[in-house]
């Protein structure tokens, strides 16, 4: 029946089907959402609609806990990296909102390697929110990396 759902012409259906898709990940664990719900967090990923965009990276970080992270390396974070380019500033706020929990997943060297420009380039955001989002977030880092990374 999702697999339906979520190509429906309705955005408020998608926008449904994003916000459920992390809590019913966490019911049906690693397989079912590999086989079944990863093709829809792609699909999601580049939906024209800002909210479904919006609701699937939030959405996230539910899924990822039910994830390998050598999954979530390579079918994860590709989406974020280029979501975090997204023209809505809400989108790239939300993607800065799931960045400790792939930091804290990945680990410190993983993390740096693949994500830590994007991280840093997000303080020079031209939208004041993703900034000042970026600020809150940073005691996080901190927790993980420790004083070093700041």
């Amino acid at each position: 029946m999702v697999d339906k759902l979520y190509k429906d012409v309705t955005p408020n259906v998608r926008v449904e089907i994003s916000k459920v898709l992390g809590p019913a990940s966490i019911l049906f664990k690693r397989d079912v959402c590999t086989k079944y719900f990863l093709p829809i967090v792609r699909t999601f990923f580049k939906d024209e609609t800002m909210d479904v965009r919006c609701e699937i990276v939030t959405s996230c970080a539910q899924i990822m806990e039910v994830l390998t992270p050598q999954q979530i390396l390579t079918q994860i974070v590709p989406l974020v990296v280029e979501l975090n380019k997204d023209k809505s500033w809400r989108v790239r706020r939300r993607v800065l909102l799931l960045y400790p929990s792939l930091a804290q997943i990945l680990g410190p060297k993983t993390f740096e390697k693949r994500l830590l420009t994007d991280v840093a380039a997000t303080f020079h955001d031209h939208n004041q929110t993703p900034r000042s989002t970026m600020c809150e977030i940073s005691p996080k880092f901190i927790q993980i990396f420790g004083l070093r990374w700041f």
